[in-house]
């Protein structure tokens, strides 16, 4: 967490720590090599469409973080991710959110079911396939 993300009374607005999420999403799909030219080619992207958030215990500001992100299950048109959120080498969980997103094909701009090639990227980070 940056300093500078810090309101004037010393905490940070919700769009600080939304980030931190959007990061770890954006790292899980960096890992898995779902990149602009692998959702063209499958045709498949996901939505995000709502989310639980859990605040346990705010990150102080300048210590380093551990986002720790996978698939909680794929449900034909949905899947439905987690991300934990742990200061760097640290085993008790400060952020949670259990969040839906919708699959869609970006061709027909319509949800459908997650195609087998999506699957197999995906299949090692399912909790429960």
């Amino acid at each position: 967490m940056l300093f500078s993300e810090r309101t004037p009374f010393f905490d940070y607005p919700p769009a600080a720590l939304w980030r931190i999420f959007e990061e770890g999403r954006w790292f899980f799909s960096e890992h898995l090599g779902l990149n602009e030219d692998k959702i063209d080619e499958l045709d498949t992207i996901t939505f995000f469409t709502g989310a639980n958030f859990q605040y346990k215990k705010i990150p102080e500001p300048g210590p380093q973080l551990d986002i720790y992100t996978w698939i909680e299950k794929i449900d034909k048109i949905r899947c439905f991710m987690r991300q934990d959120v742990t200061l760097k080498g640290k085993p008790d969980v400060l952020l949670s959110i259990k969040e839906e997103q919708l699959i869609v094909s970006l061709k027909r701009r319509r949800p459908k079911k997650a195609p087998s090639e999506f699957m197999k990227m995906v299949n090692k980070f399912i909790e429960r396939p």
